[in-house]
């Protein structure tokens, strides 16, 4: 059984991870997580309790099972067998003993036990193992680590793709960093306030965009779904949203907040144009080679055009509506609304292989229909998340709770989040 669990987990639920699985871009949920494994027996605990809750979750979809209303926090059971359940309640002592130990400190093994249970919470919306509550463990540690390693009031941590472990492990803590505030309301009340590291992206693009890289049609990274420059410019993003909640009361802080986000809209905006523009001139050129192998490679590569356009899209759909608090009938807001569905509709089948990476975008955008005359859209987005509820990720189920909650009550999906005291979190 331990070993059903753990290949369900490296072949089948470590692909929710990435946005494209490939040969030539192996998935380390695949490959790097179970060889950290391999040299850590807590890790490889909470991996098979990981698949073992997999198991269950699809078992009582092909079950027919009934799920909860959005009155009804969290999933119908968190028994998903005596086996999962015993590893998981092992992985948890442990990594509060490991801890307890090190005096805090904490090595990659350690860090990825608290990812990966910041994970678990996202992907089942598991109150038990609170996403939030390891996700602020794992920014304290990696805080103070840099604390002492360099002595710096504003502590770095460089982007790097390099292969070894430690920086999977800080590829993925940035990505949840990132991509967690995009995905899930405010609840500063509920732990601690902890200080974010400054991402710095400038080891992996420079100053300017690489056009070499779109050349050889590997500007955009495979596993996050997105090019570097506008993960950066997310980064931006989420930290506003933080800091537009903390400046809420200060007007001066508040226009200062909003001069920002108009400023970082132009500047994703012009990325987004300038950067799809060669990208249209390069695919023009390769496609003309008559190459079998070429065209699989631009199959794919507009795959994952169309992630990284949607990821940048939302990213400026949020500044909009989150930070300069543009009304859902603008004109600036239900016209991005409308590109960005045109481009899910055409690009995005509810079989996509990005499916998951793409959650929050189909979440975030589709809680936007509130108008009747985009009534006519909402299949589009709740297609899409039904499917990934289908292939045993429940959380999405409650974010599809919730889009339909905002399109009746005409409310903002991150308010109604806070009045009904969810944190879901689409930060997969």
């Amino acid at each position: 059984e331990f070993s059903t669990f753990f290949n369900l987990f490296i072949n089948e639920t470590s692909r929710f991870f990435v946005a494209f699985h490939s040969q030539a871009f192996p998935n380390p949920f695949h490959t790097v997580l179970p060889q950290m494994a391999l040299s850590c027996p807590t890790l490889m605990k909470l991996i098979i309790a990981f698949g073992a809750k997999h198991r269950r979750m699809i078992a009582m979809v092909d079950e027919g099972a009934n799920y909860p209303s959005l009155e009804e926090n969290g999933c119908t059971s968190v028994d998903f067998g005596y086996m999962g359940e015993n590893l998981l309640n092992q992985a948890l002592n442990e990594l509060v003993k490991k801890l307890q130990n090190s005096g805090g400190r904490a090595d990659d093994s350690t860090m990825a036990i608290i990812l990966l249970l910041s994970s678990l919470g996202i992907f089942f919306n598991d109150d038990r193992v609170n996403w939030r509550t390891h996700y602020n463990g794992a920014k304290r540690i990696v805080f103070n680590e840099l604390e002492i390693d360099q002595k710096s009031e504003e502590p770095i941590i460089y982007y790097q793709k390099d292969s070894p472990p430690h920086f999977f492990v800080m590829r993925w803590f940035i990505y949840l960093d990132v991509v967690g505030p995009l995905s899930s309301g405010f609840f500063h009340s509920r732990s601690e306030e902890v200080p974010r590291p400054h991402f710095n992206f400038n080891l992996f693009y420079g100053e300017k965009f690489d056009k070499s890289s779109i050349e050889s049609l590997e500007d955009i990274c495979p596993l996050n779904g997105m090019d570097m420059k506008l993960l950066s410019y997310l980064t931006r993003v989420s930290q506003l949203i933080l800091k537009k909640k903390a400046v809420s009361v200060d007007q001066n802080d508040h226009f200062e907040t909003v001069g920002k986000a108009i400023c970082l809209d132009y500047k994703i905006s012009n990325h987004l144009r300038e950067s799809e523009a060669e990208r249209d001139l390069v695919v023009k050129r390769l496609k003309n080679l008559s190459d079998l192998s070429m065209e699989k490679r631009l199959e794919r590569y507009d795959i994952i055009r169309s992630t990284n356009l949607l990821f940048g899209l939302t990213g400026i759909l949020q500044l909009r509506r989150r930070i300069v608090e543009m009304s859902q009938a603008s004109e600036l807001v239900t016209q991005l609304v409308q590109k960005i569905t045109d481009l899910i509709r055409e690009k995005i089948t509810v079989n996509s292989p990005s499916l998951s990476c793409l959650s929050f975008c189909f979440f975030t955008v589709g809680c936007e229909l509130v108008d009747e005359s985009m009534s006519i859209h909402r299949s589009v987005y709740r297609d899409r998340l039904m499917s990934l509820w289908k292939r045993g990720v429940p959380s999405v189920l409650q974010a599809v709770n919730v889009m339909e909650e905002c399109w009746r009550l005409k409310k903002p999906w991150w308010v109604i989040l806070e009045e009904k005291d969810l944190d879901i979190c689409l930060a997969f």
